[in-house]
């Protein structure tokens, strides 16, 4: 599903020089594919999951902008700052909770509270985008990405997404589909 919950209220954004140049370069590729008799209908699906993806992962740090100013508990601030930064070291609640100095309970509370979701729900959001932007988006292997992560193992990596995707990050890669 595409990220933007209010497509409408912000139609256009503001992309940085060298994010509007790769979006532009990969829709350039794409309309060179549709005439290439060569280049099959797989390809050009793959090149518009990765403009989506880049597009969509925009949005998603935008919204996270937006959410962080528009939350007046600090806690939420600080929590969601410091996902960015270290989502890859810990995925535990108590160890953004512990950088905070409130409870993992307390902040998983507030989470549900002012985000809608559980603290540990957001980690794993962090944690999926990210995975979701290597697999579409770079020529990483799978266990190269599993690593960049923070992930012990391929087999927890897999897990992982597929727990909370419903699909393997090989499938994800070389399944076309665009979540």
């Amino acid at each position: 599903a595409f990220s933007a919950l209010h497509l409408n209220s912000c139609p256009v954004i503001n992309l940085p020089k060298d994010f509007a140049e790769r979006i532009f370069a990969e829709l350039e590729w794409i309309a060179k594919d549709f005439v290439d008799e060569y280049v099959t209908p797989k390809i050009i699906t793959f090149r518009i999951q990765l403009v989506l993806s880049l597009v969509d992962t925009r949005i998603k740090a935008l919204e996270e902008i937006n959410l962080i100013a528009e939350r007046k508990h600090p806690t939420i601030s600080k929590f969601l700052k410091l996902i960015e930064t270290d989502f890859i070291g810990s995925k535990s609640v108590s160890f953004y909770a512990d950088k905070i100095a409130v409870t993992s309970n307390y902040l998983n509370i507030l989470s549900k509270k002012e985000l809608g979701v559980t603290a540990k729900g957001i980690i794993h959001r962090k944690v999926i985008l990210e995975a979701k932007r290597l697999l579409l988006g770079s020529d990483l292997t799978i266990k190269e990405i599993a690593f960049s992560l923070g992930f012990r193992s391929i087999a927890a990596f897999s897990s992982f997404m597929y727990d909370r995707t419903g699909m393997y990050p090989k499938g994800f890669r070389e399944g076309n589909v665009y979540h």
